[in-house]
């Protein structure tokens, strides 16, 4: 009752349908919300230590990092916003296969989308830290919306790396 009528903001995952990492198919690189309300959103290095790479998939249908969701400005770019419970925040997830789907804007019908070079799938710690260094000091890219593409790897999410609570 308290957090439904109290706190409805609180980030305790009461109302979600996932809770955990978004990852790019295209990139193997995850959404991070690195900034203040107001700022983009960026894609870093998946580091799977939660923070900004967490996000809440609620009934609502907003993804949420902490009390800031995932919404889009008048110039339909990506930005870090207070919930509000506004249409352009409001997103479908629409799963290709097991593993990934569309992210898409309820409010645009247009799909998440990231363009850049794949990262090395090297698994090693040091190749790892080093991935991590490189995002503190390259300008960070984001994702955008555009039309969906069946198939496209450039729109393929996965929610699939949970968090146990």
């Amino acid at each position: 009752w308290f957090l439904r009528y109290v706190y409805p903001d609180s980030t305790f995952p009461y109302q979600i349908k996932y809770v955990g990492s978004l990852s790019h198919k295209g990139s193997g690189l995850c959404l991070d919300a690195v900034g203040s309300k107001g700022e983009s959103f960026a894609m870093k290095t998946c580091h799977g230590l939660g923070g900004f790479q967490v996000f809440l998939f609620t009934n609502e249908n907003e993804l949420r990092s902490s009390t800031n969701c995932l919404g889009i400005d008048s110039s339909q770019l990506l930005r870090v916003t207070g919930c509000d419970f506004s249409s352009s925040q409001k997103w479908i997830f629409k799963p290709v296969d097991s593993d990934w789907g569309q992210i898409i804007s309820q409010d645009k019908e247009k799909c998440l989308t990231f363009t850049s070079e794949k990262r090395s799938s090297q698994k090693s710690m040091l190749s790892f830290l080093s991935d991590v260094v490189k995002d503190a000091v390259r300008e960070m890219e984001s994702p955008t919306l555009t039309h969906c593409l069946d198939g496209s790897p450039t729109q393929l999410w996965s929610m699939s790396t949970g968090i146990n609570w």
